[in-house]
């Protein structure tokens, strides 16, 4: 009896499924070193752009077909609560620009959250069976060999020129070790699944042959959230992935067939296990154990810093509580709630991010936005327990869910990884039984063929605009090569232009702001230039338009603003320095050098108490500046106490020998 052959309706948005696995694929993949950002824009973009393509295939389909069925699932109104949330908080945060603009090589702002709501639709209107899902892991399968081959030769020691490891351990082409022990910690129950169901034998050995090197690929990460990921993931796939038990009367003895099997799978097994021992062999693996251990040292090293981490963002959550920070604004905030033990242990650490899943939807959404996160996670958890008998695929994503979020309780999110995961999601109601079909048809005014290219030429309008981050840092990262030479010839000419370019195409970005900023003051400082120091004072008050809570750019401000003074002697310029280092100063109070500049700043202004308080201040908290002990010891001499002149000599001199010498003459 021949197959039922399949209506037109059930085909409409079948070539979606190839189209949104080859997506994801290459997204893991997409890199280019000759950028200043090497990783998270050139996947951001590539994100962006096969969402807008996977549109507009999704709306020229549904014109074709005119009648067609959307599936909706429970689920389904879950997501757009909290994608609602999402974008409702970062619409009434205090910068809103920031979660549509993007965090400089993170980009997991407000576009990125609707990339993932598409990707999630799309795969919920197309991937419906075990044989779509199939087809899927087929093609993810394809896209890990060249990544675990790149992260053999980064353990080998090879890697693409200008391409800086991190902490020499393995990152492939994923740009962080964490983030590619998140991606192989997902992947790998994944291809145990295919490996095991798949009827087609070379894909079962192409899978079984792949689990191995992605293993020891999660191993080379030195990732220790990815090494409790996989084996929550293991746990997860060993409880849900038995064979259900059969009644005694109805087991007979294996057929030889399934013997072969059998046997097959020992030799498979065999070749994993010597696979494993020789890479072993062959990379480096001294620092694993070190890396272990450091596991359960709870108060040192990053695992005490994360603590600390942890600590700051609850006292974020606890501040605002309903609506959150909004995306992408952590790490203008963090500073304010940094705990004196992380500023002991990480003085200047920048944190934009929680390491913790959970922490960071709070810190992001509030706790309404993470009651929306955490209710999508159980409600698709509970369905694939309940649908496990259902098909054979349940536990194979299952464990990779599992896997994904044990590790994201120490991890951070990434712009690749949530896409993967949200179309995981929408599978797992998917395979579970739990949507439901609507017939849909489209009104007459949406039904021609030219509502189709109006929907592209907007899709290809915003796909072109989403290359303008792209262009800007060609020529930032352009710049920064040639500000090496420029500096050897004293020629600031030579990187000037790809730097003011980059500002032009894309000024909202003000990281951009901060690289062009440093690269005038330099130049100044260099040179003996006002040009160069007004000019980066400029710059970086352009930038602060865009971002007020950078404290980067206010301190490059005041600095650029006191060089000024330094050549033109302007009071103007003197004034301007005070204002943005006490900006700097409200921003991050920790930061100690800004107590030293307000304190020099308030010396050349004559400002004699102000001075003296500040002088005050910064011994009160330990601060071993030598300015400070000098106005100090003006203070004592003018007061005539012999006594506290005599102890402040001392103290100068055991902290700069020689500055007495070279000060009292002037």
């Amino acid at each position: 009896m021949g197959k039922k052959p399949r209506t037109k309706e059930e085909n409409t948005f079948a070539p979606l499924v190839a189209v949104l696995a080859a997506s994801l694929m290459l997204l893991q993949l997409v890199m280019y070193p000759l950028m200043a950002d090497v990783y998270a824009l050139p996947k951001a973009t590539f994100l962006s752009v096969a969402t807008l393509l996977l549109l507009f295939l999704y709306f020229r389909y549904a014109v074709a077909a005119q009648k067609f069925t959307i599936y909706r699932s429970p689920l389904d109104t879950i997501v757009l609560l909290y994608v609602a949330t999402v974008t409702i908080s970062l619409l009434i945060s205090d910068q809103p620009l920031l979660g549509l603009v993007g965090k400089y090589k993170r980009y997991e702002g407000l576009p990125a959250l609707f990339s993932f709501a598409v990707v999630y639709f799309i795969a919920a209107q197309t991937i419906r069976d075990e044989k779509s899902l199939e087809r899927l892991l087929k093609i993810l399968a394809g896209g890990l060999i060249p990544v675990v081959l790149y992260g053999f030769a980064q353990a080998a020691g090879y890697d693409f020129p200008g391409v800086l490891l991190f902490e020499n351990r393995v990152q492939s082409s994923l740009g962080n070790p964490i983030l590619l022990g998140t991606y192989l910690v997902v992947m790998l129950p994944l291809l145990f699944g295919l490996g095991r169901n798949s009827s087609q034998p070379n894909w079962r050995t192409l899978a079984w042959l792949l689990m191995p090197a992605l293993f020891a690929n999660i191993l080379l990460t030195e990732s220790r959230g990815a090494w409790v990921g996989l084996v929550a993931s293991m746990v997860a796939l060993f409880v849900l992935g038995r064979p259900p038990s059969t009644p005694r009367a109805k087991k007979k003895r294996r057929d030889r067939a399934e013997q072969g099997r059998r046997i097959r799978g020992i030799y498979i097994i065999a070749g994993i296990l010597i696979v494993l021992i020789a890479l072993f062999a062959l990379l480096p693996t001294d620092n694993l154990e070190k890396r272990f251990v450091s596991t359960f040292a709870f108060s040192e090293g990053s695992v005490s810093t994360r603590i600390e981490i942890w600590k700051a963002s609850l006292s974020m959550v606890a501040d605002r509580p309903l609506t959150g920070f909004g995306l992408e604004q952590m790490g203008y905030w963090f500073p304010l709630f940094k705990t004196e033990r992380h500023s002991k242990i990480a003085p200047s650490a920048v944190t934009d991010r929680t390491h913790n899943d959970f922490l960071q939807t709070a810190v992001d959404s509030g706790l309404l936005g993470l009651l929306f996160f955490l209710w999508m996670i159980i409600a698709v958890a509970l369905s694939l327990y309940r649908g496990r008998r259902a098909t054979p695929y349940a536990a194979a994503l299952f464990a990779a869910l599992t896997g994904y979020f044990a590790q994201a309780q120490t991890g951070i999110p990434a712009v690749f990884m949530t896409p993967l995961i949200w179309m995981f999601l929408a599978v797992a109601m998917n395979l579970s039984g739990q949507s439901r079909a609507t017939k849909v048809k489209l009104p007459a005014w949406l039904r021609s063929p030219a509502s189709a290219y109006a929907v592209g030429a907007v899709c290809a309008a915003l796909a072109l605009a989403s290359f303008l981050p792209v262009a800007a840092d060609l020529r930032i990262y352009k710049g920064q090569q040639a500000a090496w030479e420029s500096f050897k010839m004293v020629a600031p000419e030579m990187a000037a232009p790809d730097i003011e370019s980059a500002l032009r195409l894309y000024p909202y970005q003000t990281a951009y702001s901060k690289i062009a900023a440093e690269f005038y003051l330099d130049y100044a400082v260099y040179a003996g230039n006002d040009v160069f120091a007004q000019r980066a004072a400029l710059i970086a008050e352009q930038g602060l338009a865009f971002n007020e809570r950078d404290f980067e750019l206010a301190y490059y401000a005041g600095e650029a603003s006191l060089l000024s003074y330094r050549f033109k002697e302007n009071p103007l310029s003197l004034a301007r320095a005070q204002d943005y280092f006490e900006m700097t100063e409200k921003l991050w109070p920790q930061l100690n050098f800004i107590d030293s500049k307000l304190l020099e700043v308030a010396v050349l202004r004559g400002d004699n108490e102000k001075a003296l308080a500040k002088a005050r201040e910064m011994v009160g908290e330990g601060q071993q500046d030598v300015q400070a002990y000098y106005v100090l010891l003006a203070e004592a001499r003018r007061l005539d106490d012999s006594e506290q002149v005599t102890e402040y000599l001392k103290i100068i001199e055991k902290i700069q020998p020689g500055f007495l010498e070279r000060t009292e003459g002037r």
